[in-house]
């Protein structure tokens, strides 16, 4: 006779009896071939303790008296560590969302088709648009509002540091490497922008759909960069000289 709790590792074929052979292992690592009857194999599962008695029976063992079947013990992770998995996620995603290419003259609209959606959802929030509905007409609607007159007003809307980080790379031909730019004004950015906005001098930027930050080839190289959408250089270089402020 043998008591203690035994790990199912798997079931065999069927006998001719019409029993199944469930293979278990004790805590020592002794192996057992246990019969059990067709209506109650589906019970063993795989990875699942059996707590009982094993008698022996012919070359096998079959199951003498109540058995108990308890399923894997659910994994609990401490606050700390499913917070630091949630921050490695969501930077995970961020350079993803970083990573995508563009190129010196990409329009607004085929960057925005590669943002995630909650980036989109931000940026609407931030101007003003509607966030229901479809990515694709959200989208419409950005490119709607800042190639509009609205477009002073938004900018003028912005701290000052915002409009010096603008004009820092509207001086460049509207890009700059992003190393360049980081290292003279904050730039920090969360991944859920529709909850939790950026607040940094270039989040702010990306958030009103201003600059972009993506990779392009430079020079046989991939480069990380900022650049300002092509069809609002121009448009955002007026806005400074009619306000004659430092953008």
């Amino acid at each position: 006779m043998r008591f203690g709790e035994f790990e199912v590792l798997g079931t065999g074929r069927e006998t001719e009896r019409g029993e199944f052979r469930v293979a278990l292992r004790d805590s020592d690592n002794q192996l057992y071939e246990v019969l059990v009857p067709r209506k109650d194999v589906h019970k063993y599962r795989k990875d699942w303790t059996v707590l009982g008695r094993l008698h022996p029976w012919e070359s096998s063992y079959r199951f003498a008296g109540v058995v108990r079947l308890k399923g894997p013990e659910p994994i609990c992770l401490e606050p700390n560590l499913v917070d630091e998995l949630m921050r490695l996620y969501e930077r995970s995603e961020i350079q993803k969302a970083e990573s995508i290419i563009v190129n010196l003259s990409s329009p607004l609209s085929s960057v925005l088709n590669k943002y995630p959606g909650h980036w989109v959802d931000g940026i609407c929030s931030a101007l003003g648009i509607e966030t229901r509905g479809r990515k694709r007409n959200k989208i419409k609607e950005i490119a709607i509002v800042l190639n509009s007159r609205k477009l002073s007003e938004i900018v003028n809307g912005l701290p000052d540091r915002c409009k010096q980080a603008l004009n820092f790379i509207l001086a460049r031909n509207g890009w700059v490497k992003y190393g360049q730019l980081s290292r003279k004004f904050d730039s920090e950015v969360g991944y859920w922008w529709n909850e939790n906005p950026p607040k940094s001098t270039l989040g702010l930027l990306r958030l009103h759909g201003l600059v972009f930050v993506g990779r392009t080839g430079i020079g046989g190289r991939m480069h990380r960069i900022t650049v300002v959408p092509a069809e609002l250089r121009e448009k955002l270089s007026q806005c400074a000289e009619s306000t004659k402020s430092p953008l």
